[in-house]
């Protein structure tokens, strides 16, 4: 049986240890370090934010504005855009409806100016009133999947 001198030789050896030990020992440098971090940082504190309104704060409002601006204008060029792909393609379909509204296509397919005519049929709504009981057939997960059934033989035995 290992005795106490045994145990302390092997921990004492090991890698894992020594950087378990350097973790925690760092650690401790750090938060003795941390009260003098927070009076430095209290002392200084008042002077960067009196130096933050006088010089940034300014700054950031201006670039805000500008921002704020640039954003406007860039909203008013796609309302503009907009405006005139709207009225570009109403004043494409202009024609069609109205041609429509005539009643003049041909019966063979196309419009007079020889473009296809599209028709539009309605389909029966299909309503699905039984489902299986073992629906995995659908998915190919039950025992009617490809391979299954030459594996396991016949239901039930």
């Amino acid at each position: 049986m290992p005795n106490s001198e045994d145990f302390r030789k092997t921990i004492g050896s090991s890698s894992a240890v020594h950087f378990a030990a350097g973790t925690v020992d760092l650690a401790a440098e750090k938060l003795r370090g941390l009260p003098a971090a927070f009076d430095k940082i209290k002392a200084e504190a008042p002077g960067k934010v009196e130096s933050f309104r006088e010089n940034d704060l300014p700054k950031l409002r201006e670039r805000g504005r500008t921002l704020a601006e640039q954003g406007a204008e860039t909203a008013r060029e796609y309302a503009s855009k907009a405006r005139e792909t709207y009225a570009e393609l109403a004043e494409r379909g202009r024609g069609p409806v109205e041609e429509w509204a005539r009643g003049t296509e041909k019966e063979h397919g196309e419009t007079e100016d020889g473009e296809p005519k599209v028709v539009v049929e309605r389909v029966e709504q299909v309503t699905v009133t039984t489902v299986p009981d073992d629906a995995s057939s659908l998915t190919g997960d039950g025992p009617d999947a490809a391979g299954d059934s030459a594996d396991k033989g016949p239901k039930g035995s």
